[in-house]
């Protein structure tokens, strides 16, 4: 399997990702889950938006495979 590709996100992206993990940790609707994603896929890179979509449809049960990933992205 490949390694996630060095990904540099400018700061509002930064933002919104952190926003983004945050509100899905509230543990939303997938109503408002799927809104959430729309705007990941238009604001930040695919692979990013890829990694925060399975986090989102992660079960709440501990930390989700990509988490570390999304926080090296956060970083």
């Amino acid at each position: 399997m490949s390694s996630n590709p060095r990904i540099n996100l400018n700061p509002d992206q930064k933002t919104f990702l952190a926003h983004a993990c945050g509100f899905i940790d509230t543990h939303p609707s997938r109503e408002e889950v799927d809104k959430l994603l729309t705007l990941a896929v238009m604001l930040l890179p695919a692979p990013v938006a890829e990694m925060l979509s399975q986090r989102a449809n992660q079960e709440a049960s501990g930390p989700a495979p990509g988490d570390l990933q999304l926080s090296k992205w956060l970083q």
